[in-house]
């Protein structure tokens, strides 16, 4: 854990946590399971606690206002995020069967099921 575990994890000073930082909770899972076996239950706790919270971090805002993202690329983002959020209206009216999720709301799920999973 030492080796691998970066001081941003616990105390960002980036607070764009984008689809990146979800190899560390999957990297990180065995460990949790390791400290849930061995009974270590303080260790489980904070490791626990420290997965959920990069997950709570996790969007999908990697590219958006990035001085290294290119004029067009802003743009063409900026068009693709009004097209969703009028599919989403049309959804909530009940006028279209298509659903737009972002990152967070499609996956910050399944990443806490997996680590609720490794319970103590």
């Amino acid at each position: 854990e030492q080796v691998y575990l970066l001081d941003y994890l616990q105390s960002p000073i980036i607070t764009d946590i984008s689809r990146g930082e979800d190899s560390y909770v999957l990297s990180f899972l065995p460990l949790l399971q390791f400290y849930r076996t061995s009974g270590d239950k303080n260790q489980y706790l904070r490791l626990k606690k420290l997965l959920l919270d990069i997950v709570d971090r996790m969007d999908d805002g990697c590219f958006v206002n990035k001085s290294w993202v290119d004029a067009k690329t802003a743009e063409h983002l900026k068009l693709f995020n009004r097209i969703f959020d009028h599919v989403r209206d049309m959804e909530k009216k009940g006028l279209t069967s298509v659903i737009v999720r972002s990152f967070k709301e499609e996956h910050r799920k399944e990443y806490q099921q997996l680590i609720e999973m490794v319970e103590p």
